[in-house]
């Protein structure tokens, strides 16, 4: 014969603000033989002694008599429910405090029990239900905190993309002023270490900018006091930050998202320019009219050897997926300036090379190349 193995049941931790020993002695006794829970009970006759011994124990819901020696009426509930927002609560109460009763329903009491009604089979009901409706009202108030918390931080992100665009013109047209001005100062100008370290400043904060624009989600971390701001580090996608050196990827964006940022030049596979941006120009001193749909353009220093430089470029290229060096070019009126290249093939939908870009910055002292 199998064993029968009875499930223990969960004691239900009861706390009775009652000042009539009689109802509280028939309270107690109804507890006691219940059937279906176990009950632990703990009783005060006072409000404020009730109030002490929530501090001290704990307790699962609370049966309260609206009638006490140091409170009455809808005021002891009111200022039970102030201290103890997180219990169900159930009225003990008379006939001539039922509208009393159901005023405090109203107000966040789970149940009301008429005095001289009650028995244990009732009684226990009542608790049981009165835990559950909390527990599922506790439920749905934390469940929309978090919808409107996500809302709130959805309108703040989106707040924080459109800022992040508007930053980034300024920025894209600053940066590049900066490199052609650092380009065209002698190293031991005193002014050009005021505006390199203009230009660091202002690439700190389009580095920022960058971070804002690709917020995916968000975590917070410690700011002031108790206040928390968002970890802007780790609101971001993480593909986007876990390897800054992945060159090509970088590549593709900034063919996207900052064109104007750098020297961004692209040939098709006969080595004609089919893209010379702005900046280009600026830097090399030619127009976009005079070098697109043309090749063999010369832009490298000579003694760099400008057809096996290219050919080279294109292999490690095509090998690695891009090709990176420190350059010489030569401008259209013969000064030589030192750049960071890095030049890499474009593909198509079916992974076929139909086109190479290459994308420049002049070299400057403590600022190494990277393609946001």
């Amino acid at each position: 014969m199998q064993a029968d193995h009875k499930v223990p049941r969960k004691t239900t931790r009861v706390l009775l603000i009652e000042d009539n020993p009689g109802d509280a002695r028939l309270i107690k006794e109804m507890l006691r033989d219940a059937r279906g829970n176990s009950f632990q009970l703990e009783h005060t006759d006072k409000l404020s002694l009730g109030l002490e011994r929530l501090q001290k124990v704990s307790i699962d819901v609370v049966l309260l008599d609206l009638s006490l020696p140091d409170s009455g009426g809808i005021d002891t509930f009111t200022r039970l429910h102030a201290k103890a927002t997180d219990l169900p609560v159930i009225l003990l109460t008379g006939l001539d405090d039922e509208v009393i009763a159901v005023q405090a329903i109203k107000e966040g009491a789970q149940d009301y029990l008429l005095k001289g009604q009650i028995d244990s089979i009732l009684l226990e009901r009542s608790i049981s239900y009165a835990i559950e409706r909390h527990r599922i009202l506790e439920e749905l108030k934390t469940a929309n905190q978090k919808i409107l918390e996500h809302e709130k931080l959805s309108v703040l992100m989106e707040m924080a993309g459109a800022t992040a665009h508007e930053l980034n013109q300024p920025l894209a047209v600053i940066i590049p002023r900066i490199d052609m001005i650092l380009v065209k100062t002698d190293k031991q100008d005193p002014h050009f270490t005021q505006v390199n370290k203009i230009r660091e400043q202002c690439m700190k904060m389009a580095e920022l900018v960058n971070k804002i624009s690709q917020i995916s989600t968000y975590q917070t971390k410690p700011y002031i006091d108790d206040v928390k701001i968002i970890d802007l580090d780790k609101a971001t996608s993480p593909s986007r930050l876990k390897d800054r050196q992945d060159i090509p990827r970088k590549l593709m964006r900034s063919l996207l998202t900052s064109l104007n940022q750098y020297s961004t030049i692209i040939t098709d596979l006969d080595g004609k320019i089919i893209y010379f941006n702005k900046y280009s120009e600026e830097l090399l001193g030619y127009s976009a009219k005079e070098v697109v749909n043309k090749k063999d353009v010369l832009f490298f220093s000579k003694k760099e050897g400008l057809q096996k430089g290219i050919a080279d470029y294109r292999a490690k290229a095509i090998q690695q997926g891009c090709s990176e060096r420190e350059k010489t070019i030569i401008t259209k009126n013969g000064k030589e300036i030192d750049i960071d290249l890095c030049f890499a093939p474009l593909k198509d939908s079916e992974s076929k090379i139909t086109a190479f870009v290459g994308i420049a910055r002049p070299k400057l002292i403590g600022t190494p190349f990277v393609v946001r």
